[in-house]
């Protein structure tokens, strides 16, 4: 059930009230175009690379996420005095 939650509010945790509703679609429009590209890709690799060049690709990918993730919410964290 938190997944879900999450799923459904998360892309509007950096964004105004009223834009929320461009947020998610934009949020879902992406995870769209990643469905439908991300396979081919990880095919794609596997066969340049191999399971491993592939596996580093997709460590290197969530790695980069998670920086430019906490670089994003350091950058909307606003401590009180």
């Amino acid at each position: 059930a938190t997944m879900s939650l999450l799923w459904s509010i998360g892309s509007a945790y950096f964004c105004k009230k009223e834009d929320a509703a461009d947020y998610q679609a934009i949020h879902l429009t992406q995870t769209g175009v990643r469905a439908v590209f991300a396979p081919m890709l990880g095919v794609l690799f596997f066969n340049l690379v191999g399971y491993s060049g592939t596996f580093g690709i997709a460590i290197t990918s969530l790695l980069l996420a998670i920086i430019w993730m906490v670089s994003s919410y350091k950058k909307k964290l606003v401590i009180a005095p």
